[in-house]
């Protein structure tokens, strides 16, 4: 059975509309400013950095995994 158009455009939609702004962050993970900007002026693991000092965010990564 054929799929309609309209489905498959709003599924597009969709998908676009969640993964857009996943792939919006994945630069600003990176960037060595307090500030979101894009694109980053520096590249930095600033936050990573911070990610792993916290065990707080540590200890929430191990709970969603």
């Amino acid at each position: 059975m054929r799929r309609s158009l309209a489905l498959e455009v709003f599924a597009a939609g969709v998908a676009g509309f969640l993964v857009l702004p996943i792939l919006a962050i994945v630069p600003v993970a990176f960037s060595a400013g307090s500030f979101v900007r894009l694109p980053p002026r520096a590249w930095s693991l600033r936050w990573w950095a911070a990610f792993r000092a916290d065990p707080a965010w540590l200890h929430a990564l191990l709970t969603s995994l």
